[in-house]
C-alpha cells in the first residue's frame, strides 16, 4: 500500500477534534478551540455527545437530549467523520430569504501569516446532512487580515475569497474533497468557510435521496480542512500510513527532511507511551517496532519541532496509521 503525503498544515485543529468541552447544543464551534463562529449559528459535532450530555441541566423542564450533536447519529443525520470522531456543520443556502446574511459561516486563525506572492494549497471534505431538503455545490475559503466578518459586505475587512472549480452537486453518501491553489496578497491570517456567492449564482436543487428531509435549506458538514504553502520545499514531507509487515513496499515511516529543517520528533501509541524518538542525528526513519516488537494495527502520534521558511520554530502534531 503507497503512503499517503502531506506537508505541515497550517490550520490549526484542521479535523476539529481538541475540544475544551464537549458540544451538546448547536452553535458550540468554539468549542472545538481556535476554531469560531464567524457568522450565523454553524454547529459542532462531537462523538464525544454519545456518552456526555452537559445541556442536560440547562433546562430541566425541556432537557436537551444526549446525542443531538453526536457522530455518527445527531440531529441532522447520520454520518461517520472523514477523519477523526468530529465534524462543523453550516446552512451554505436557505430556501427562503437567501443573502449572505442568513447563511452561516466558520473561521479560524492561521498558524502563521500568509507570505505576499507565494502559491498555497487548501483542500477540505464536505458531505451533505441527510436532514437537507435541497443540495447545491458553492462552498469555498476566503482569507483575511483580520478575524472580524460582514457576510453582507467580505470587503469591509479586507477578506478575500477564493472561487473554486467544484462542479459536483453535494451528497449524502459520504465526503468528497473541495480543492485548490491561490496566490496570497500578503497578511492573511484568518481562514473562513462558507457560501460567498450571491443568491444569483448559487444553486439549490432539491433532494429527494431521504424521506426525512427537514432542514429547509442546503446544510453540508465540512471536515479535515488544510492549508499548505506549495513552495515551501523547506517543510517535511510526512507520510501518514505505512505497513511494516516485511513485504519490501512501504515497510519503513520516512519523513523527508532535504534541508534538515526538524530537530526533535517523537511518535507516541494511543495510551502515550513513546514508541520513537528523533532528536536531530541521522535519517527520520521509523521501522515499526517498539522494544524490538512490531507494534499494533492501529493509529499512532506524532509531534515533532522544526523551523519553517523565515526560520521560525515551529510545533506540529499529526496522526500515523500502522497496517498490516
Amino acid at each position: 500500500m503507497p503512503g499517503v503525503w502531506a506537508q505541515v498544515n497550517l490550520v490549526p485543529n484542521p479535523s476539529f477534534e481538541e475540544y475544551t468541552d464537549c458540544p451538546c447544543n448547536g452553535g458550540m464551534v468554539s468549542f472545538a478551540e481556535p476554531w469560531f463562529i464567524a457568522w450565523g449559528s454553524p454547529d459542532y459535532f462531537n462523538a464525544c455527545n454519545n456518552t456526555i450530555n452537559n445541556c442536560e441541566d440547562l433546562n430541566p423542564n425541556n432537557p436537551i437530549p444526549m446525542g443531538l450533536t453526536a457522530v455518527p447519529l445527531n440531529g441532522l443525520g447520520n454520518q461517520n467523520a472523514f477523519d477523526g470522531l468530529a465534524y462543523m456543520g453550516m446552512l451554505t443556502k436557505p430556501q427562503n430569504n437567501d443573502g449572505p446574511q442568513f447563511r452561516e459561516y466558520i473561521g479560524v486563525p492561521l498558524k502563521q501569516k500568509l507570505s505576499g506572492g507565494r502559491t498555497y494549497c487548501y483542500s477540505f471534505y464536505v458531505s451533505l446532512a441527510d436532514s437537507a431538503q435541497f443540495t447545491g455545490k458553492e462552498i469555498q475559503i476566503a482569507l483575511g487580515p483580520v478575524a472580524d466578518f460582514n457576510a453582507s459586505d467580505y470587503s469591509e475587512f479586507g477578506q478575500t475569497v477564493i472561487p473554486n472549480t467544484n462542479d459536483s452537486l453535494f451528497n449524502k453518501l459520504g465526503w468528497f474533497q473541495i480543492s485548490g491553489e491561490f496566490t496570497a496578497i500578503g497578511g492573511e491570517t484568518y481562514l473562513f468557510i462558507g457560501n460567498f456567492l450571491d443568491a444569483a449564482q448559487s444553486t439549490l436543487v432539491p433532494d429527494t435521496s431521504n424521506s426525512s428531509n427537514w432542514q429547509t435549506g442546503i446544510y453540508p458538514f465540512v471536515d479535515m480542512v488544510s492549508l499548505f504553502d506549495c513552495d515551501n520545499t523547506q517543510q517535511p514531507i510526512i507520510p501518514n500510513i505505512f505497513t511494516p509487515d516485511g513485504n519490501g513496499v512501504n515497510d519503513f515511516w520516512e519523513v523527508v527532511d532535504s534541508n534538515q529543517t526538524i530537530a526533535t520528533l517523537q511518535i507516541f501509541n494511543r495510551w502515550g507511551t513513546p514508541v520513537f524518538k528523533y532528536e536531530g542525528n541521522g535519517s527520520i526513519i521509523w521501522d515499526g517496532k517498539y522494544n524490538g516488537n512490531t507494534v499494533s494495527t492501529g493509529t499512532y502520534f506524532y509531534v515533532l519541532r522544526y523551523r519553517n521558511a523565515g526560520n521560525k520554530e515551529e510545533f506540529e502534531n499529526g496522526i500515523i496509521t500502522v497496517v498490516y
